[in-house]
């Protein structure tokens, strides 16, 4: 069985897919995290700058993904994303997530990380956090949620999750931060 919990950035949907996915003993996938560790590991590993993260080599990316030194495991309420070493601590990170934007709005990535989640969750009864997984990715989901919040709601989230990560920011600067990831995502 999948489920899929649908949102925009801040909207609760990975805290409530967590949960349940816990709650039914399912396997948890996280898509963004998917996102931002390619962002990562190009930047980190690949040297890529903004500019190539805009247009990324679909080779690099490909390699990423079929990659021995790639895994994304979920265990006990746990994700942890391997590339060499377990990269999940790093992927919440402003700047990963600003260029996580780039990635999500190319085509090629797009469906190489779509195949990659197919293969991810075959044969697992699953809950899907993402912002397309029951439109796009999981159109065969049995349900399917779309999670929303209120814009300030949103935006006091993320100054909270970023300042337990040691980073201030604003409600202002997260507010813009939405407002660029939700125009962004629009596709």
């Amino acid at each position: 069985m999948i489920i899929t919990i649908d949102g925009l950035a801040g909207s609760g949907k990975s805290t409530l897919s967590l949960l349940l996915a816990k709650h039914l003993g399912f396997f948890y996938l996280n898509s963004g995290y998917l996102y931002q560790a390619i962002a990562y590991i190009l930047v980190t590993y690949y040297h890529y700058d903004e500019m190539q993260l805009k247009s990324p080599n679909i080779v690099d990316v490909q390699a990423i993904l079929t990659s021995s030194l790639f895994a994304y495991q979920y265990e006990h309420g746990l994700v942890k994303i391997f590339f060499k070493d377990d990269i999940a601590i790093f992927l919440k990170q402003l700047e990963i997530t600003k260029y996580t934007v780039f990635l999500s709005q190319n085509d090629a990535v797009r469906s190489l990380i779509r195949s990659y989640q197919k293969e991810l969750v075959k044969n697992k009864d699953t809950v899907v956090d993402g912002r397309v997984g029951g439109s796009i990715i999981f159109p065969e989901a049995e349900l399917k949620f779309f999670v929303i919040a209120d814009q300030k709601i949103r935006a006091k989230r993320i100054v909270k999750q970023q300042a337990h990560r040691g980073v201030i920011i604003t409600e202002a600067q997260a507010l813009q931060q939405f407002i660029d990831r939700d125009n962004a995502d629009m596709y």
